[in-house]
């Protein structure tokens, strides 16, 4: 069985030590976390996971970022990556969600802030936890 990778994609550098912070404490210590600061930087590590034979469930990215938004990213990565899940961090109005969640590979919305409870009941179907 391949090793199993979960991606964080923001460009905001807290967020994204809290979100790791937040995934180490409820996720197993088999399951590597990875990040990057923006939708083609994500890319490129995907693929290198991909080349080191990780498993890689699902993506949880920030939505508003520069050079690339989440839904742009879930689109090219869903081009590439058909099976790759992706969940999108996002100030957005409930309205503006609805539009989100119809992209193929996205499976879920969470506002910002987000409940660790409700992060943690998502990545259940997808990774072990302690």
């Amino acid at each position: 069985m391949n090793p199993i990778a979960i991606l964080c994609i923001d460009d905001d550098r807290i967020m994204l030590q809290a979100l790791v912070h937040q995934l180490s404490t409820f996720l197993n210590e088999d399951v590597v976390i990875e990040v990057a600061e923006s939708g083609k930087e994500g890319l490129e590590v995907i693929n290198e996971l991909i080349d080191d034979k990780y498993t890689i469930p699902v993506v949880i990215s920030d939505q508003m970022m520069p050079g690339m938004t989440g839904v742009e990213f879930a689109r090219e990565a869903h081009d590439q990556f058909p099976d790759l899940k992706v969940i999108l961090l996002t100030g957005y109005s409930k309205d503006s969600i609805e539009t989100i969640e119809s992209q193929k590979n996205i499976i879920s919305t969470l506002q910002k802030p987000w409940e660790k409870s409700e992060l943690k009941s998502i990545l259940s179907r997808f990774y072990p936890m302690k």
